[in-house]
């Protein structure tokens, strides 16, 4: 029996530490290193706003989204696309360094399609 215990509690500690491996204390952790080079900007975003699919998002910032006014046919893509995006601001797994990296790329790239929640993004900035 005691042969059997030990390599059992091994197992139970060894898949401990590799859950607590992934993580920075309680935040999620992008590892980009098997990343292509050039990538890793594409890749980080990926995997935040992965992570963040399941974020649940104040029903004021719900409401805003609703109320952009978008082309015919395109506000079902647009408010998908913001969401994800605002997913990460309120996931409170995501470092607030990770959080820092996806407004600024947001505020910098200021394009059509996200610009109406630049001032959600720039406001979760000054909060900081």
């Amino acid at each position: 029996m005691k042969r059997l215990l030990i390599p059992i509690l091994l197992m139970v500690f060894g898949f401990g530490f590799a859950q607590n491996s992934s993580s920075n204390g309680d935040y999620l952790v992008v590892d980009l290193s098997k990343t292509i080079p050039g990538n890793e900007i594409h890749d980080r975003l990926y995997y935040l706003t992965k992570w963040s699919d399941e974020v649940q998002l104040p029903d004021d910032v719900i409401s805003f989204l609703d109320n952009i006014q978008d082309e015919t046919g395109l506000h079902n893509k647009l408010t998908w696309l913001r969401t994800s995006i605002l997913r990460v601001i309120y996931n409170p797994r995501i470092s607030p360094e990770d959080k820092k990296f996806v407004c600024d790329h947001y505020i910098q790239s200021n394009d059509n399609q996200t610009g109406q929640i630049i001032p959600l993004l720039q406001n979760y900035l000054n909060k900081r």
